[in-house]
């Protein structure tokens, strides 16, 4: 289904509880675009719902005494159920035929060793709190950059989002194929070069230690909120992996095991040439769990209990626009 949206207008709008004002240079940078490659649309922009459509393009036009971003959106309708033969897991494929584009990058490929730590200043009482958090990020890790995300909630759910770029670690989780038996397997770099499985580990023991203590910042700086804290981290590389972790406010997060990660990746192993990006989630046992993945060609593979929790969403999204 194609339909066309506007999505933002000039003037002053509330966002995460927070005014936001809109100006003609400000929408002309989302705006006039008809790349070659397409903005994923999420219900809720919730991390754990996989996309549904995708934003085709965007222009400007006048809108009363105001101007408007406007969006051209296919949102998909079609699924087509698929088994995972490595796994015998049920998936759903969504084709996007009408909507043939790559998805866009979301993270940008650094080839520099860099911590982004994300944050959402509606999750804040004040700007000084905020800034009080962003000096902590700085004593733990002083090459630390930051960077502000917003969301459409009202109230948005307390997260802590960390871009992660090390091309030592991004070259550990890239994809080398051998040959077992009669067959050609896909394994991660990791699994079979000793050298980077301990690089891989260091690194991993490194950036465990550091997001705990910024995670500990964090729930003492941000707004009194009694939801878990969303901790999403971004390891930036041949392909995106996203990993997912709601951690209540009386509990720590638990470290990155890199062996249990990679395990659990390897699992969708014929899949990762396709990636673009992967989401796994932590489950209440403390095992990752795959949710979804973009591919390169634009398409979405995710499981049944991702997708049934994206349409309840996007449904609920309607029932409250």
């Amino acid at each position: 289904m194609k339909r066309v949206a506007r999505t933002a207008v000039t003037g002053v709008i509330q966002r995460g509880g927070i005014n936001v004002k809109f100006t003609k240079e400000a929408l002309e940078s989302i705006g006039n675009t008809d790349s070659a490659s397409a903005i994923p649309i999420t219900p809720e922009h919730d991390p754990f719902c996989m996309p549904i459509g995708k934003v085709e393009s965007t222009w400007i036009e006048a809108y009363g005494e105001e101007h408007a971003a406007m969006a051209q959106l296919h949102i998909e309708e079609e699924y087509q159920k698929i088994t995972h033969i490595g796994t015998e897991t049920p998936l759903v494929l969504l084709h996007f035929k009408d909507s043939p584009k790559p998805f866009v990058r979301g993270f940008n490929d650094l080839d520099e060793v860099q911590l982004t730590v994300c944050t959402d200043l509606a999750n804040f009482s004040s700007n000084m709190d905020h800034s009080e958090f962003l000096a902590d990020v700085s004593d733990i890790d002083a090459e630390a950059k930051s960077k502000i995300i917003g969301r459409h909630s009202l109230v948005p759910e307390p997260i802590l989002q960390f871009l992660i770029s090390n091309p030592e670690l991004s070259t550990a989780l890239g994809i080398t194929t051998l040959w077992t038996g009669k067959r050609v397997e896909r394994f991660l770099r990791y699994t079979v070069d000793q050298t980077l499985q301990k690089i891989g580990d260091d690194i991993a023991d490194s950036l465990s230690g550091k997001i705990r203590k910024i995670l500990t910042s964090y729930k003492s700086r941000k707004s009194p909120d009694d939801r878990p804290v969303l901790v999403q981290v971004v390891i930036v590389g041949e392909t995106d992996f996203v990993l997912l972790d709601r951690v209540p406010n009386e509990q720590e997060v638990s470290p990155i095991d890199l062996q249990e990660l990679v395990s659990a990746i390897e699992r969708y192993g014929d899949l990762l040439e396709i990636a673009q990006e992967v989401t796994f989630a932590r489950s209440e046992s403390g095992d990752w769990e795959f949710q979804y993945l973009k591919t390169r060609q634009g398409q979405v593979i995710g499981t049944l209990a991702c997708q049934e929790r994206t349409v309840q969403t996007y449904q609920e999204q309607g029932r409250n626009d």
